[in-house]
Formats: C-alpha cells, structure tokens, sequence
C-alpha cells in the first residue's frame, strides 16, 4: 500500500482527485505539523516552517499500475532536470484523528516564495 499526504489539488474537493481513482482504498483526515502552506494562486504548495497544515490521507493501492509516476507527473515533480520542477516528493509523517501516525509521501512547492500569501490556518479552502 501507498501511502499520500494530499493538503490541495489531490484532496476530495481537488481538480486532481479523480486522475488516481483506480488506486484509491480509502481517505481519512490528517495534519501534517512542521510544514507553512503557501496560496500560488490555482494552487497551494507547503514548505518546511513551524505551523501545521491540513489535508487527507489517501491510502493508494500500488498493484494496478503506477500510481507515484501520475502523480509526479501531474505535480509537475517528474521534470528532468530536477532543479526545473515544480514540486518535489518527499517522505513525511501525518497524524490522523485519535493521534495514529502515518509515513507518507507529500509534495513540497520548490517555487520561490516571496511575496506569496501565507494561508495562515494551514487549510486549502479552493
């Protein structure tokens, strides 16, 4: 099983949400501490800071295909070379309700940040 940490585009309520049906098992609630999220506009991105953000778990089956290159790919995260991307997928851990814990990749906005609202209570609300 896959495990993603989902805070924007890739959530329920997201324009991405259905490209990785096939894969889906389940989704539940999370936070992920550690981590500012950022409002680019059509899109949020979170960077490593001293706040929480909050998102989904998706629990993704790996069987069927390859689920982590879609997802890169729609993340803009599969750019070659690697300094051109847009986000970058890396390893994080998520608490979901009642405090269980969950190693699970998420995506980091690489894009500059100055002059890019905060969204201060960590929720993607678009």
């Amino acid at each position: 099983m896959l495990k993603l940490f989902a805070y924007g585009t890739l959530q329920t309520t997201g324009k991405y949400y259905r490209h990785f049906d096939i894969w889906r098992r389940s989704v539940e609630n999370a936070k992920l501490e550690g981590a500012m999220m950022f409002d680019f506009g059509d899109f949020p991105g979170i960077k490593h800071g001293n706040s929480t953000v909050y998102g989904e778990l998706h629990i993704l089956d790996e069987a069927e295909g390859a689920p982590l290159a879609l997802l890169d790919y729609i993340k803009g995260a599969a750019v070659v070379p690697k300094e051109k991307a847009i986000f970058e997928r890396l390893r994080v851990i998520v608490t979901t309700p009642f405090n269980a814990e969950h190693e699970a990749w998420t995506y980091f906005c690489r894009l500059p940040i100055d002059n890019v609202p905060v969204i201060q209570d960590g929720v993607w609300k678009k």
